[in-house]
């Protein structure tokens, strides 16, 4: 299976090979931030997605090919923190 992390985080390229995942990196190149109005959850929901897409755009997967991308935020009182 060909495994992508779609991903410029260190930590999760750290936690990966730390439980022994092999994996390619791909960083995708995507603007991280929230729309008016939009919440946490919505965000970083839509920033995991736009990095996908942007993956998808440089790679054509195949049918076993995983591609797992995320985001991280904090939040104090419902307020994305910059």
């Amino acid at each position: 299976m060909r495994f992508i992390l779609g991903s410029s985080s260190p930590r999760r390229r750290e936690l990966l090979r730390q439980y022994g995942f092999k994996f390619e990196i791909m960083s995708p190149s995507v603007e991280e931030l929230p729309e008016k109005g939009e919440s946490a959850t919505t965000f970083v929901k839509r920033a995991s997605r736009d990095k996908l897409k942007n993956i998808l755009k440089e790679i054509k997967p195949e049918n076993n090919t995983l591609i797992l991308t995320a985001d991280t935020i904090v939040v104090i009182k419902n307020k994305i923190l910059g």
